[in-house]
């Protein structure tokens, strides 16, 4: 699990809010597939060929590319509860 999960929670209610986070399987799988088709919505985006035809285009292709990778993150920060290595950053 990611540091960033704990990050400002105190020593004493850490063990308690790392096992609520474990537990919530159920809302993290289903914000994981939100996410994630999110992502696949912004890829799909970019295979259209009028996108390529835009003044506009440079600064389209720096937003998908940082849509993409903030989505990115996100599916990282969830699929690194169930992760059973010690805490990462």
């Amino acid at each position: 699990m990611k540091t960033i999960w704990t990050q400002g929670i105190s020593q004493a209610r850490k063990k308690e809010y790392v096992a609520t986070i474990k537990n919530s399987t159920i809302v993290l799988e289903r914000l994981e597939k939100i996410i994630s088709d999110y992502l696949e919505a912004v890829e799909l985006e970019d295979e259209h060929p009028e996108n390529y035809i835009t003044p506009e285009y440079p600064f389209r292709v720096a937003h998908q590319a940082g849509r993409r990778r903030e989505l990115k993150k996100m599916l990282t920060l969830i699929r690194s509860v169930h992760d059973d290595r010690p805490e990462s950053v």
